[in-house]
């Protein structure tokens, strides 16, 4: 990171970097100071390293021919912050301000803490109960549904995406846009094989017959509820169980609760069409 990433003390506006958080295949996410607000604040720097480098703090193209999906990716990046900025739903990260500038932009949002739903339900020795399920589900569904208002498929609804707050609020991080964008078919391939596979099967094999939209969120949210319930992750795609051989809600919870009677039980069992959550 030190070598490509913006140093402790650079300024974007008031805003000063303190440290480098994460990086991803479309960006770098900074720690950084608000000098006016006596904060913290999380700045995400478009910055996909397999297209750009950087000279001084400026962001170029690695080569002439990485210049039209460097910009591609750049302006989905900036449609996804003017969105984010004007949402505002608890359960939905919003962002504070987008800056544009050294060649790229910048998202900032508060910064809010948290852990993972992957690594909370990783420390879990039991099963969650069936409140804190429709609970999670609930405030999913309410962080999707500005987004389907407004046509855009989030896209990345998987357990390592979901924060939870010190009150067990869950908040979606952002979409991630960019990505679709700026990383080949080759590297999606590549971690399709090894990562759980939370996607739909229209991300995982796109064609013009299978489109994303709405369902393909509501896809993810039931693979990440799933997971929620069991603490199993999904396989990667290569091993998935062929289509249609998915085990039903109501057997899986059975399975998990060790046949114990159990509300969630009754409800899953009661759940129209052999109460699939895949």
């Amino acid at each position: 990171a030190d070598e490509h990433a913006l140093p402790p003390g650079a300024l974007l506006e008031r805003f000063e970097i303190v440290r480098v958080l994460a990086e991803t295949a479309s960006g770098i996410d900074y720690l950084a100071a608000d000098r006016q607000r006596d904060g913290e604040v999380v700045v995400r720097e478009y910055f996909p390293q397999r297209l750009a480098r950087r000279v001084q703090q400026t962001m170029v193209p690695r080569s002439v021919e990485d210049t039209e999906t460097l910009a591609r990716g750049l302006e989905a990046f900036l449609n996804e912050g003017r969105l984010l900025t004007q949402i505002d739903n608890p359960a939905l990260v919003h962002l504070t301000q987008l800056i544009e500038a050294n060649g790229t932009a910048y998202q900032v949002r508060a910064h809010v803490g948290g852990v993972t739903l992957l690594d909370v339900r990783k420390e879990m020795r039991s099963p969650p109960d069936e409140r804190s399920v429709r609970a999670l589900l609930e405030a999913l569904l309410g962080a999707l549904q500005p987004l389907h208002a407004e046509r855009v498929v989030h896209g990345s609804v998987v357990p390592g995406n979901i924060l939870l707050l010190a009150n067990d609020h869950p908040l979606l991080l952002a979409p991630d846009l960019a990505r679709r964008e700026c990383t080949n078919e080759l590297i999606e391939s590549l971690m399709a094989s090894v990562e759980p596979a939370f996607g739909a099967p229209e991300q995982r094999q796109p064609s013009v017959d299978r489109p994303l939209g709405p369902w393909t969120d509501l896809y993810g949210l039931a693979a990440t509820m799933r997971y929620f319930i069991t603490g199993e992750l999904p396989p990667p795609v290569h091993e998935l169980p062929p289509e249609g051989a998915h085990e039903p809600m109501a057997d899986m919870v059975q399975r998990v609760f060790d046949g114990s009677p159990s509300q969630l039980v009754l409800q899953a069992s009661s759940m129209g069409h052999g109460g699939e959550i895949f």
